[in-house]
């Protein structure tokens, strides 16, 4: 049997690496994603990946996500002629909020449980709080025997938005397809997390001040900051407004996230670092800002390829058993 731990940790770790790289403003002013993937393109895990086959139960056609406050409606559909199984094959739909990550996965039970999910379940890992995970058991699934199959159930804080989301589908046979949502973002937010060059210098038992701020130089009240801390050996810190404060009990270096939404549904990021001295010198907050490049929605991409590396690495062990 497929190791529980060793697939589990994958995927953990590849959500912790999209939350600790997603340095870049987001924003998720977006109702409903829609990918198009062409058909006729699934490929066979141990061949040459410029080969495509058919493979209709398999062929993913459209995903659309729709949200609708807190409700949301995951729809994979498979080329005309697929149909949705719960016998050797496998659907798996990942969804990006600006909150958490919702993995589904849906499809043979047997292999599901093999690789670590539960049948029908919807597990969700948070953005910002290391190591959070917890389980939906309310999802609806419908589509057996059709070629789209369908998945509601509501998310876990009301203010969530999305903000991309992937498909994956494979069977016993090892032939795999996936697709991913790369739309552009628009009507970003821009957060600075302060600190000096994004950095806070302190010691074992200072305050340390937290400056927040926007790259523009506004500041609206209808703005809420949320401050997480990703620590080693403390406790894990949610610190909410402007320019909150804490104190560490143990010297690491400590890396976290600047959230800040407006109650209009938009979303920016910013990360910093926490360096804590054992020492008796060094400290202060400094000022100044940071600002990064990147894209949450390449971590996501990172997200995927580390689940299609599972789902192959399960696929060859079961045939090959």
């Amino acid at each position: 049997m497929v190791n529980k731990i060793c697939i589990i940790g994958l995927i953990t770790v590849s959500l912790l690496a999209i939350s600790m790289g997603m340095t870049t403003t987001v924003q998720a002013k977006i109702d409903t994603i829609t990918i198009t993937d062409v058909v006729d393109d699934v490929i066979y895990s141990s061949e040459d990946e410029n080969e495509t086959v058919s493979r209709p139960n398999i062929d993913i056609y459209q995903v659309i996500c729709n949200q609708d406050g807190k409700k949301i409606s995951l729809s994979l559909k498979l080329k005309n002629d697929g149909k949705i199984t719960t016998e050797n094959s496998i659907y798996d739909l990942s969804l990006l909020t600006t909150h958490n990550t919702y993995e589904i996965m849906f499809g043979d039970e047997t292999l599901l449980e093999e690789i670590g999910y539960g049948y029908k379940t919807v597990i969700v890992t948070s953005n910002f709080i290391k190591g959070k995970t917890t389980e939906l058991t309310n999802a609806e699934y419908k589509g057996v025997g059709t070629n789209t199959l369908t998945v509601t159930f509501n998310l876990i804080k009301n203010i969530e938005r999305i903000i991309t989301c992937s498909a994956m589908t494979m069977d016993i046979y090892g032939y795999i397809d996936y697709s991913i949502y790369e739309g552009e973002q628009e009507n970003m937010i821009y957060p600075d997390a302060g600190g000096k060059d994004g950095v806070y210098e302190a010691k074992v038992g200072e305050t340390v001040e937290f400056n927040g701020g926007l790259e523009n130089g506004l500041n609206p009240a209808d703005y809420e900051w949320l401050w997480v801390i990703w620590v080693i050996n403390d406790a894990n810190k949610l610190l909410e407004g402007q320019n909150p404060t804490c104190v560490f009990n143990f010297p690491d270096n400590y890396s976290g996230i600047l959230y800040v939404y407006n109650s209009e549904g938009y979303y920016g990021i910013d990360d910093f670092v926490v360096n804590i001295n054992a020492s008796t010198t060094g400290g202060g907050t400094g000022t100044g800002g940071s600002s990064f490049s990147g894209s949450g929605l390449i971590m996501f991409i990172v997200l995927l390829a580390v689940i299609v590396i599972a789902g192959v690495a399960v696929i060859i062990y079961i045939t090959r058993r």
